[in-house]
């Protein structure tokens, strides 16, 4: 199958960055208007910069075009959706967003895979939807910011850092392990908004703080790793050669390019092709 990636909308941030989340959008329902079957729409984070209700209705409001033209979404969060420009960790935001996804994320999780994405009107992460042979699990990097001490969270306030948490990563194994038990031809596709690997110079204030532990847990059992944050477009070849996954991209850029690229994936041929 093939399916979108995009992230990194930012809506609310300023007026120059609506109008090319607009053009984004449009780009998008033209490319594909002609295919009866639309491509899945994967979205890793910060969809506003705030985390603020009014930038929510408006991303709602220029999503669904995606969502009316016929395409299905997968999401995730990202450090601006829970708190004021991606420094706080406000709880009301992370409510926010959560009934923002409710209304736009493809819900149904495989029953193989053990889990359940929602429970009690709450995503409880990693979630896992399963489209043919191909498994997508989305991470909140920032579940694990709300697990840490009130001094630990006063620190992080001042970078852009994101922490999975113990208990997401317990889950995120048993996952895998599970789905490669049970279909062990499968395909893979984590996606997240944090990136898990040193690559740039801005790492070290924007990084995912336990991803060591995420690096054992994916190793050779990953096939595909996706993330945004950093607004910047990269394939990490290094990280796909030490790792064992065939593709390691980091795309923050779909609205911080005029030219508002987006990127096709195919799972089975692991082809990527710029838009």
């Amino acid at each position: 199958m093939k399916f979108v990636h995009i992230s990194d909308l930012h809506v609310g941030e300023h007026g120059t960055r609506d109008a090319l989340v607009e053009k984004l959008v449009n780009k998008i329902v033209k490319h594909y208007a002609r295919e009866r079957e639309k491509p899945l729409v994967l979205i890793t984070g910060d969809f506003v910069h705030d985390g603020q209700q009014e930038q929510f209705n408006q991303a709602e409001q220029l999503l669904f075009k995606l969502h009316n033209a016929g395409f299905q979404m997968l999401m995730c969060p990202g450090n601006h959706d829970y708190g004021e420009t991606g420094l706080d960790d406000d709880y009301q935001a992370m409510q926010r967003y959560n009934r923002f996804a409710m209304k736009l994320t493809t819900r149904e999780s495989d029953p193989d895979s053990g889990v359940q994405n929602i429970r009690d009107g709450q995503w409880k992460y990693p979630i896992v939807n399963k489209y043919d042979d191909a498994f997508f699990i989305g991470l909140d990097t920032m579940q694990g910011v709300f697990r840490l001490s009130w001094y630990a969270r006063f620190w992080a306030r001042f970078s852009a850092s994101g922490w999975l948490g113990t208990p997401q990563l317990d889950k995120l194994e048993g996952i895998i392990k599970n789905i490669r038990r049970k279909h062990r031809g499968a395909t893979i596709i984590l996606y997240m908004h944090h990136h898990p690997f040193n690559f740039n110079f801005r790492f070290r204030v924007m990084q995912l703080h336990d991803r060591l532990r995420l690096h054992r847990i994916i190793k050779n059992q990953v096939n595909i790793l996706l993330f945004g944050h950093n607004h910047v477009e990269k394939r990490l070849w290094d990280k796909q050669r030490q790792n064992g996954i065939g593709i390691v991209q980091v795309f923050g850029n779909s609205v911080h390019d005029r030219n508002t690229p987006f990127y096709e994936i195919d799972t089975e041929t692991r082809k990527m092709k710029r838009i």
